[in-house]
């Protein structure tokens, strides 16, 4: 159970309110991402009524945790943005789903294989030093994964920086091979 605050004159305290609306965005913002989740796992079919109800939740959500402080509504911003980067790529709008990928990176840049699936968007749209910056910020998380490795080393040779690809690939041997782990 709740108490409200009441001030001097009788009224409910301004910030007692303020948190009460809060708390009010939260759940529906949770609510709304939920159901987008639940939408598409229903939905087979790319561009299907549930994924465009999904695609529309998400980027609601989105824009009413725009100016999110708290940590909540920032990691649903966060989830929305990525689940959200994830359908564009899927329908092949590959521009507008890198945006929402960094965008996430931007909320929280801990996860490598966000690192890793914002360089290979970068590469698919032929911006090969965010490619080359998103491989580099994925090994700064994990020092040794695989997928940015290998993408650094032919990023690095299209941007002919010969050298540094020479060191990517040469830590790449130093690592057991992805089939053998």
């Amino acid at each position: 159970m709740r108490f409200k605050a009441f001030n001097t004159t009788g009224e409910v305290s301004n910030e007692s309110s303020k948190q009460q609306s809060r708390e009010l965005r939260q759940s529906q913002n949770t609510k709304d991402y939920r159901l987008a989740l639940d939408l598409r796992r229903e939905e087979k079919k790319v561009g299907g009524q549930n994924w465009i109800v999904a695609r529309t939740l998400l980027s609601r959500v989105i824009e009413r945790c725009a100016d999110a402080s708290d940590d909540l509504s920032r990691r649903i911003k966060y989830l929305c943005e990525r689940n959200l980067g994830d359908m564009l790529r899927m329908e092949g709008n590959k521009e507008d789903a890198l945006q929402c990928l960094v965008r996430a990176a931007e909320l929280d840049a801990r996860d490598v294989v966000l690192w890793e699936e914002i360089g290979r968007l970068a590469c698919a749209n032929r911006k090969m030093k965010l490619a080359r910056h998103a491989f580099r910020e994925g090994l700064r998380r994990s020092p040794n994964h695989w997928g940015c490795l290998s993408q650094l080393a032919t990023v690095e040779i299209v941007l002919n920086r010969k050298d540094e690809a020479s060191k990517t690939i040469s830590q790449m041997k130093k690592l057991r091979t992805p089939s053998s782990l």
